[in-house]
């Protein structure tokens, strides 16, 4: 358990984790500004009853990110509030989210670069109050996407401009 954690100025280069398994965290008032990871792969990443509660993000910059086999069960994020997102070169191989649950999100100024996501499974997603302001994907490739029991309430989107969109295999149940 971790409850008022403020980082500032974290710059991280050459990050490689490999087989991560983290069960039971708990995260209370987390505070991170600029913060700025060069080169972050990861590899077999399992996260079980993970509970985020008042996460503000400021100025956060991921260059050359790549995940494979990522499992997240019982997420649980109040009250996530990310300021100037900018991510460029994401790839994400086989990710499987259960049971997750998202209150009061907001998100300003989100640029996404060249995102490529194969095998994306989500189950139970329920988002309430989402916000984003000036989102703008470029190079989107999306395949064998699936999404089952999906509620959004209240979601209001401002300014977003996605091109090259690339949707294969999109599987919805009760939206």
């Amino acid at each position: 358990m971790i409850e008022d954690l403020l980082i500032e100025d974290l710059m991280i280069d050459d990050l490689m984790i490999e087989d991560l398994m983290i069960e039971d965290l708990r995260i209370e008032d987390l505070m991170i500004e600029d913060l700025m990871i060069d080169d972050l792969m990861i590899e077999d990443l399992r996260i079980e009853d993970l509970l985020i509660d008042d996460l503000r993000i400021e100025d956060l910059m991921i260059e050359d990110l790549m995940i494979e086999d990522l499992l997240i069960e019982d997420l649980m994020i109040e009250d996530l509030m990310i300021e100037d997102l900018l991510i460029e070169d994401l790839m994400i191989d086989d990710l499987m989210i259960e049971d997750l649950m998202i209150e009061d999100l907001m998100i300003e100024d989100l640029l996404i670069e060249d995102l490529l996501i194969d095998d994306l499974m989500i189950e139970d997603l329920m988002i309430e109050d989402l916000l984003i302001e000036d989102l703008m994907i470029e190079d989107l490739l999306i395949e064998d996407l699936m999404i089952e029991d999906l509620r959004i309430e209240d979601l209001l989107i401002e300014d977003l401009m996605i091109e090259d969109l690339m949707i294969e295999d999109l599987m919805i149940e009760d939206l």
